[in-house]
């Protein structure tokens, strides 16, 4: 099954917008004795949108939310879709121990919560998280922020304005590139020493891929990184590949993230690290740093051919959730390494039709790969 056309625009964002501006003073919402507006809904949206950015929540950020039935959920799911956050939904009945374990292991920036019913449970979520970055209530809250009356000192704009598919320029590096096991680091430190260090390391990490126990991969990393921040040869440069893969099965990506560029710093044409920053920075939303890093592996194409079709495919949908047109271009890379991908083939007509080009020929080549498509035929 062909996954790649779920992300085409239009994306739930866009339906949303769409869907709120197609009326102004009609009913849009009722919930028991109230009844919001399109045009309520509409301005409580954007007034919350621009709430989360003052905070810092934006593109990948993580939220949490937990509440009653009310209407500023629907508002509130609403605009961190329109800003780009991942939203993660806690069940009003789950306990603390629930609670707090969805949110460490899913990396929860901000806890959204009705201050009336869980002003108490935040704040001993809080307690148990010291990480957790912002409280924002629904209402007036002992424990955080008043979400709402924050969001009322913004004037409301149109989703236009505020941005909906703005890409503009992001740091793809992490802001702070330092770890504690800089502190490893000594000049005095053997080249018999590092590579005890990496022995150690990776019989750890042999024993978590073998499913022993998946512990050991935090095992393995101190070993790990004592190697790459010793190694002054590039002997061991492999070991960031390694740090970033127990990171992620250690379900920590943001960690990754550091290691991997980390690595970039020092070794900026190893492919391994970016084809993990193009997929730490592709599952975090921010497309236009994911394009550079999979740009860089397709750029060499002494690589295994399947390599580098899987990479042009994903280069293309990223290009295409950019709407540039250079997706037409990786697409035609990848009916070049796999010329019977009758699949690849037909995305490429469905790209040229979406950009206004003329498909026909595409059309053409798509159905004499498969005469018995009949989707194909038809058109």
């Amino acid at each position: 099954m062909n996954n790649d056309n779920l992300y085409h625009p239009p994306l739930m964002p866009h339906l949303l917008v769409e869907g709120l501006n197609r009326y102004h003073d009609e009913p849009c919402l009722f919930l028991g004795d109230k009844v919001a507006s399109y045009r309520e809904v509409r301005e409580s949206t954007s007034q919350m949108v621009q709430a989360l950015q003052a905070k810092g929540l934006g593109r990948g950020s993580r939220i949490a939310v937990i509440s009653a039935n009310r209407p500023e959920v629907l508002s509130n799911i609403a605009a961190m879709q329109l800003a780009g956050c991942i939203g993660t939904p806690l069940h009003p009945l789950g306990s603390l121990d629930d609670h707090a374990y969805v949110l460490a292991a899913a990396q929860i920036d901000a806890l959204v919560y009705d201050a009336s019913v869980f002003d108490g449970h935040a704040a001993r979520l809080k307690e148990r998280l010291p990480g957790l970055k912002h409280l924002l209530g629904f209402g007036p809250t002992a424990s955080g922020e008043d979400y709402l009356a924050l969001a009322a000192t913004f004037q409301p704009v149109s989703a236009q304005e505020e941005g909906l598919d703005e890409t503009e320029d992001v740091a793809c590096e992490p802001e702070n590139m330092t770890t504690p096991y800089d502190a490893y680091a000594d000049d005095s430190v053997t080249m018999d020493q590092i590579r005890i260090w990496y022995d150690y390391g990776r019989e750890y990490y042999k024993k978590a891929q073998y499913g022993k126990s998946e512990d050991n991969y935090s095992k393995a990393l101190p070993y790990f990184w004592k190697v790459v921040v010793n190694d002054k040869t590039g002997a061991f440069k492999v070991v960031y590949g390694k740090i970033v893969d127990c990171y992620l099965n250690l379900n920590q990506p943001d960690s990754a993230m550091l290691a991997t560029y980390r690595g970039l710093k020092l070794y900026p044409d190893y492919p391994s690290l970016h084809y993990h920053a193009g997929y730490l920075q592709k599952n975090k939303g921010n497309i236009k740093c994911a394009i550079l890093h999979y740009e860089a592996l397709v750029s060499d194409e002494t690589q295994n051919p399947d390599a580098l079709k899987n990479y042009y495919m994903v280069l293309s949908q990223l290009y295409l959730q950019l709407e540039d047109e250079r997706a037409i271009d990786a697409q035609r890379k990848v009916i070049e390494y796999d010329p019977e991908n009758v699949e690849a083939a037909t995305t490429l007509a469905r790209m040229m039709d979406f950009f206004g080009m003329d498909p026909l020929k595409a059309r053409e080549e798509a159905f004499l790969k498969d005469t018995t498509n009949v989707l194909n035929a038809r058109q």
